[in-house]
């Protein structure tokens, strides 16, 4: 991500100046073309200089706004002052880009419209949990490819080490609420950072510490119950050889089959 401390100012400005080109065309957003367009200017009519105008618009729309957007994405992941988060839509076969927020009074704030940001939803949220779902397959590759590991090697420190990080891989409970996640415009919390708020460094924040650790061992218990569940249904599983899908959409048809 960007440092705010390496970018030269020069182009830092030149970033800030596309940003406010996207945000003044928020509602519709703009192409890379037309970013590059809008960045040039008029086109001129002379055949020679149209040539090279078309190449700086081209080296505008391509690896230029690539860097826009990184530069963008650290400035405002750091919480710079009215730095923007670049994000896009598609229409048909074209791509369309929005400032979807930025940082305002040292908050990051969404600022884009109902319409593009519910298209952009719907889009993103297939994509969100097909690529979830890819990453949760490789995760749980691994940690069983770890558990074969383990059981491979001498009983030992480094044995009951790799079965400890097992156990503590796939009992990890994350939890996910857009109220949470709306607080630093963010992926939420996980349960360990609530977990430190139970005792925290700032001194404001001891107000809650109370409340926060009634929810701690609340959800340490929850957790417990949800682990204990988790394990009867695979037990449930290895017992009638079913297909894992079974167990979510097709849950109904188990629990109406003859014991």
């Amino acid at each position: 991500m960007a440092n705010p401390s390496i970018i030269d100012p020069a182009r830092q400005q030149h970033c800030l100046r596309v940003q406010n080109l996207i945000e003044q065309n928020n509602a519709g957003g703009l192409t890379r073309q037309q970013i590059g367009m809008q960045l040039e200017g008029i086109p001129p009519v002379d055949p020679q200089q149209r040539i090279y105008y078309d190449e700086r618009v081209a080296a505008h729309a391509n690896e230029g706004f690539d860097e826009v957007r990184m530069i963008c994405r650290g400035f405002f992941e750091a919480g710079i002052e009215g730095w923007g988060f670049i994000w896009s839509r598609q229409i048909g076969k074209e791509w369309f880009w929005h400032i979807v927020a930025k940082v305002e009074n040292g908050y990051r704030t969404p600022i884009l419209d109902f319409y593009p940001a519910g298209q952009m939803a719907v889009r993103w949220q297939k994509e969100f949990t097909t690529r979830t779902r890819s990453v949760t397959r490789i995760e749980i590759a691994h940690v069983k490819s770890m558990k074969d590991y383990a059981h491979s090697i001498p009983p030992g420190p480094e044995r009951n080490a790799l079965l400890g990080e097992v156990a503590k891989r796939l009992n990890a409970v994350e939890i996910r609420n857009l109220r949470l996640a709306a607080l630093n415009m963010d992926g939420g919390m996980k349960f360990e950072d609530f977990e430190q708020l139970a005792t925290p460094k700032d001194r404001r924040l001891r107000i809650f510490a109370k409340q926060t650790k009634f929810f701690v061992e609340a959800q340490k218990k929850a957790n417990k119950e949800l682990i204990d569940l988790v394990e009867m249904y695979e037990a449930f599983k290895r017992i009638l050889s079913k297909d894992p899908r079974e167990l979510g959409e097709g849950a109904a048809k188990l629990d109406r089959a003859r014991p």
